[in-house]
Formats: C-alpha cells, structure tokens, sequence
C-alpha cells in the first residue's frame, strides 16, 4: 500500500484516539463525502447534485459517440453496455439516464428532438418479448441491491453481514428486518428491495445451498410476464448486422416512417412509392407487393433453389422444412438482408434520387452474406455446406 496516496476515513473517534491513528500508519486525515475511480463515496444520501456527475458522464460520451454517424444498430449495441450494479440510485437520476439513452437511440444526440418511434418501457424487455433486450435502469438496480439481501439470507461470512445482524437484525429472520424511524436512507433502500424480491428468493430457491446469486436471473424474474412472440428468433440472431436486425424489427412492429405516414404527418405532398411510384408506400407494399422487391427476392429465390413467398415470409420460414438448421438460419440471414437492402434502395431514391438495379442491388448483397458466413461460421460447417454458400454467387 502506497502510504503517500492512501488517506483515513473515520466517524464518531475521539480526537486523541484519532491522532494516535494517523501518526502510527503515517497517513492523512480526509473527509466524506470522496470519489474513488471517479466513484462518489459517502456515508449519507447521494444528493441529485452529486449523482448528476454519472448524467453528465452518460451525455459526454453520448456527445463523443454522436458525431460518427452512428446507425440505430450501432447506437443499440453501445446501449447494451448499460450499468446499474454499483449504487442504489434514486428514481430521479434513473429517468435523467434513460432520458438520455433514449434520445441517443432514436436520434442519435443526448437532447430530446421529437417523439420516438417506440416507448421507452416497451423496448427495455427481452428479444423474445420482441423488442431490443435493453435493460430497464430501475429493475437492474433493485436486481443488484438484492445481492445484499442474499447475503444476509445466505449468511455470507462478510464483515458488513456481521455489523448488520448486530446492529438491525438482533437475531431476528431476515425475511422480518424492517425500516424504522431512525434507520438510514441505505438500509430503507434494502428493506425496499427485500420486500420487491422476497417471493422470488422463496419460489425460486436462490438462498438454496450452493447457489449463487445471478442478477441476470433476478432482473428476468422481476420483469417477468409479457408473451413471446413468434417471430424474435426470425429478427434477432447473430450472423446478421445490427442494423438489419434493427430495421427487420422496426419492420415487425410497423414502424418505419415509409411515404404513408410521413404523408400522414405532412412531411411529404403524397404517398406514393419511392422505387415504383405506382401505389402508395405501405410496408406491405415496399417490401413485398413492388416490382423492385419481387425482383429482388425472385433474384434471391433462383440463387437459393427455393421459392420463397412474398407474403407471410417469416411464418413461411417458421414452418418450412429445411435440409437441416445451418440451411435454415443462412435462409433467414438473406431474407432480413434483403429486406434491409430493399428499405435501403428506398432511402437512396429519396434522398438522392438514385435508383439501383435489382441484379446489382443482389450481387452486392450475395457477396456480402458469403464474406458474413465465412468469417462468423466455424470451419467444420462451412466444410460440410460449402456448396450452399458457393451458390449465392452464381
């Protein structure tokens, strides 16, 4: 230990038993509250003040991230590295953080610009539920705070254990420890938690013997209810790019801002197709009933073998018989990849009145997923379905 860059911290100690301390380990005297690794450290409530430092550090790298243009995949893969686990933090400074998050999601800065396309509460749920698997701030902090009660539960040989038992329990069942007047803001906090993950901890058997406490699993079970949908495993695998995925689920949900609903909100004088201009822009009709996108997935459906419909895709895909899982998930991978393709071309006749060929628009695209399966699948199976990555090149 580094005596010169090590300070003493201490409450309620006689000034001369305090002297004798500092002058036998050499060290100076500091005072609460203090930051440690930029970590504010304190024997009270964090004031809304002093918690503000994690906003500003959330908006500063928001601003950092926000010029490199990033797309929505790309901004939802930085959002999955959110943190709770340290403190228990206040409601307030919670929603300042996920204010920010979401602004940074749909608009790509840390100042709020229009409404989003999805509510915050409805995308903070697991892929199955079909949305993007964000962690919801609140319910991952009481998941994290509920170690401690487990500790107690458990009774865990650790020094902080110990002085509760001695100072609040008394020999009391931990499933009784109550808040009283006198208590601190901490230890309300931790009663607060006991009571929002008691059942749990029971039902389960998380205080089983040899159990070790998962804050993902107490995060599931806290947000548990919602139904799986049927579609998630066609929208969200690994093989392909964040940004296919995250336009496949837009999609999903209906909530791309095709020519009909910018029409709608006035943006745009009429609705019509961006890459055919003959009926109006719905999704249905951008993506399955225009002469560009049959063309596309024809391309797609000759290169494949296989007649791949323009309506009902996924549940096609659900239902279908393929050779073997491999055959299937690579299936999946060039149908969302299309799609993108397709929502792409789309962008470009918009904005800059460009209009590529089918043929040229899926060569790209055939290219692109063998580069993709070449470097992400291992090399057994792509020894044994070589012969189906080959064919999208012909």
């Amino acid at each position: 230990m580094n005596v010169q860059k090590s300070s003493i911290y201490v409450n309620g100690v006689p000034a001369r038993i305090l002297q004798q301390i500092c002058l036998s380990a050499g060290m100076k005297l500091e005072l609460l509250p203090f930051s440690y690794l930029g970590i504010p450290i304190a024997a009270r409530k964090f004031s809304v003040i002093e918690c503000f430092v994690l906003v500003e550090k959330v908006v500063a790298r928001i601003r950092a991230l926000g010029s490199r243009h990033l797309s929505y995949g790309g901004r939802l893969a930085l959002l999955h590295s959110y943190w709770a686990r340290i403190f228990i933090l206040s409601k307030s400074i919670i929603k300042r953080i996920e204010d920010t998050c979401r602004n940074f999601l749909w608009r790509g800065s840390h100042i709020y610009i229009s409404a989003p396309s999805i509510a915050w509460d409805q995308i903070c749920k697991d892929p199955e539920m079909g949305v993007l698997g964000i962690r919801k701030a609140y319910e991952w902090n009481i998941a994290s705070v509920g170690k401690y009660i487990w500790w107690i539960a458990s009774k865990k040989d650790h020094l902080w254990v110990k002085w509760v038992n001695g100072i609040y329990l008394r020999g009391t069942d931990w499933r009784d420890m109550k808040c009283t007047v006198n208590s601190t803001w901490s230890w309300r906090r931790i009663c607060h938690v006991k009571e929002a993950v008691i059942d749990g901890y029971m039902g389960e058997w998380w205080i089983s013997a040899g159990n070790e406490y998962s804050v993902q699993k107490v995060y599931q079970w806290l947000t548990r209810g919602d139904t799986v949908v049927p579609w998630w495993q066609f929208v969200w695998n690994r093989f392909r790019l964040p940004r296919q995925r995250f336009i496949s689920w837009m999609a999903m949900h209906q909530r791309l801002y095709t020519n009909t609903r910018l029409a709608r909100f006035g943006v745009v004088s009429d609705g019509l197709c961006c890459l055919c201009a003959d009926e109006a822009e719905t999704q249905a009709h951008l993506f399955f009933e225009c002469v560009f996108s049959r063309k596309c997935l024809q391309i797609l459906s000759s290169k494949l073998g296989m007649y791949i419909p323009c309506t009902d895709t996924w549940q096609w895909w659900d239902n279908n018989r393929f050779q073997n899982m491999f055959v299937k998930k690579l299936v999946r991978d060039c149908i969302i990849a299309t799609l993108y393709s397709i929502w792409h071309c789309r962008n470009l006749s918009l904005f800059y009145g460009v209009i590529l060929l089918p043929s040229v628009v899926m060569d790209k695209l055939c290219r692109d997923i063998q580069c993709r399966c070449r470097s992400v699948v291992s090399g057994h199976i792509l020894v044994k379905f070589d012969d189906w990555i080959v064919r999208l090149g012909y």
